[in-house]
Order: C-alpha cells, then sequence, then structure tokens
C-alpha cells in the first residue's frame, strides 16, 4: 500500500534492501531499472539460509559512470542472506566465536529465540 504523498520510483513489493539499493543507484547514476528485474527468494538447505536475489527479466546491461556489467535472460545478482539457526547451532557459533555462559530466551512456540553471550 502506498501512503499520500509518497510515490517511489520502485514497486512497492520489493523489499528494504532493494529499496535501499535503488537510492544508492540513483545517487551513482546507475541505469538499474527494476522492470528489467524479478526479487527470487530460496531456501538454501546445505547453508541453512534464506538467500535473495535479482533475476533478469531480458538480456541487460547495467551501467554506471565508469563501468557497465552485461547479464543475460535468466541471471542472477545475490543480493542478500538471512541465516536461520537452531538454538543448539547458533549457541556453538557463538562458542566457536569466543563467547561463553550462553543463554537464550524464546517464545512459547519457538519461532525465535534471543541469546546473550558473554565473551571470553
Amino acid at each position: 500500500m502506498r501512503r499520500a504523498g509518497f510515490n517511489p520510483p520502485w514497486p512497492t513489493e520489493v523489499g528494504p534492501t532493494t529499496r535501499h539499493s535503488c537510492r544508492l543507484w540513483a545517487l551513482f547514476h546507475v541505469n538499474f531499472a527494476l522492470p528489467d528485474w524479478r526479487h527470487v527468494a530460496l531456501f538454501n538447505t546445505a547453508a541453512s539460509r534464506i538467500e535473495m536475489h535479482l533475476q533478469a527479466t531480458r538480456a541487460v546491461t547495467v551501467r554506471w559512470a565508469d563501468g557497465a556489467r552485461a547479464c543475460a535472460l535468466g541471471e542472477r545478482i545475490h543480493t542478500e542472506n538471512s541465516y536461520k539457526w537452531t538454538r543448539g547451532g547458533f549457541a556453538e557459533l557463538l562458542h566457536q566465536a569466543g563467547f561463553e555462559s550462553c543463554r537464550h530466551w524464546s517464545d512459547s512456540e519457538q519461532r525465535f529465540a534471543v541469546f546473550w553471550a558473554r565473551a571470553r
């Protein structure tokens, strides 16, 4: 839904990362046109993460001040990762990174958790 007086030059269904990218592209005079791309989200089981991609809907060349990059129809640009951890897996990651005394709290349905840990 668009707010009155707010009419951005990008589709409202794109996420915050793409909206921020649009601002950067305009700032640096990059001819990146969103209608030439579609948003692709997938779950990478091996890496336990959601990946966000922009996929070219046609052959397109993106140009900026001192360069250019051609993308073929269907070619993807990997734009974002959102890792999904188990409680045990995240606690182990904290331990490997030098933290101890790890505690966590979760909602009653175990949909998310908040962790606290002390640096060694």
